[in-house]
């Protein structure tokens, strides 16, 4: 009786460590998923960025005669500045995501060392193993 008890236990524990587990690899495939998205919209802003400042810059390259020409080259060159700022900013957030996606990985990797092959043991009326010391 004792070792089917156990044999349940564990079989029961095994089973809600997979849900668990298929849970989490669902959580961590939907932010993989999230993050491509985000990089995959922020590369296609970045080249935005990129076109719209070579453009600007052949604005500001050209000699105005005109008061009005002038401005306008004035007007280019602030939203070259503004333009620049984007980019850098665009790259940060890059470099965020990417951080982010090594910050998941290693989550995961963390997650699955500490279940192990087949996730904690229950003894009957226990605590996990390793779980207070």
């Amino acid at each position: 009786m004792g070792a089917e008890v156990l044999s349940t236990l564990s079989q029961t524990g095994h089973e809600e460590n997979a849900g668990t587990t298929g849970r989490k690899a669902r959580w961590q495939a939907m932010l993989e998923a999230i993050a491509d998205e985000m990089l995959v919209r922020l590369v296609a802003t970045q080249a935005a960025v990129y076109r719209a400042r070579g453009q600007l810059e052949q604005v500001t390259n050209l000699q105005w005669e005109s008061p009005a020409g002038r401005a306008f080259r004035d007007r280019a060159e602030e939203l070259a500045a503004k333009v620049a700022e984007l980019d850098t900013r665009l790259e940060a957030a890059r470099t965020q995501i990417w951080m982010a996606r090594s910050d998941l990985a290693e989550l995961e990797s963390s997650i699955l060392a500490g279940l192990g092959t087949l996730g904690p043991i229950m003894t009957p009326g226990g605590l996990p193993r390793g779980l207070l010391g």
